[in-house]
């Protein structure tokens, strides 16, 4: 089974209540090696379902906990972090110097405690209706054999002779 590809990260979030954000992208499958590869961890900061200790500042509007006012923007802010410490890129032809030093938390959120809530039942709901498959097949199969027993135990059998050669020949033979 297949979970999504956010549930991994989300449960570490969950599981701990806090982490250090270096440790949390390091956790980031990389398959891209930029800043697309933190497009699930940002979704989830401006989903709600986790949230930092930080608050960014952009063209005067503010805002607490996701690092970036979009998604993209939060994307390179994350791959800042992931980033060793002198390393850097370059973005719409700025560069972006690691963060690897900077002290962040990550927090899991109300929201989040939901979605891992939905998750686990999600899962359960599928594991109990694999098991309510198996056993209806199994009792199908049970009466199934019960009736073949039954049916074979309680019919009366007819006592029928051989038919001989005599007995089979036509009657304009005779």
């Amino acid at each position: 089974m297949l979970s999504p590809p956010y549930e991994k990260l989300l449960r570490l979030v969950a599981g701990r209540g806090e982490i250090r954000a270096q440790e949390l992208v390091a956790k980031v499958d990389r398959k891209h090696g930029n800043y697309t590869d933190f497009y699930t961890l940002a979704a989830m900061l401006h989903a709600g379902y986790i949230t930092t200790d930080s608050t960014f500042e952009s063209g005067g509007e503010k805002r607490r906990g996701t690092l970036g006012l979009d998604t993209q923007g939060t994307a390179v802010s994350l791959c800042q972090l992931a980033l060793a410490k002198g390393e850097s890129f370059t973005f719409n032809e700025c560069a972006r110097d690691s963060w690897h030093d900077a002290e962040l938390k990550i927090f899991i959120t109300s929201a989040g405690l939901l979605k891992v809530e939905e998750l686990d039942e999600r899962t359960e709901n599928k594991r109990q209706k694999r098991f309510d498959y198996f056993f209806a097949i199994f009792i199908a199969i049970l009466a199934a054999i019960a009736g073949g027993f039954a049916t074979s135990y309680f019919t009366p059998q007819a006592d029928i002779a051989p038919v001989t050669n005599a007995q089979s020949a036509a009657p304009s033979d005779l």
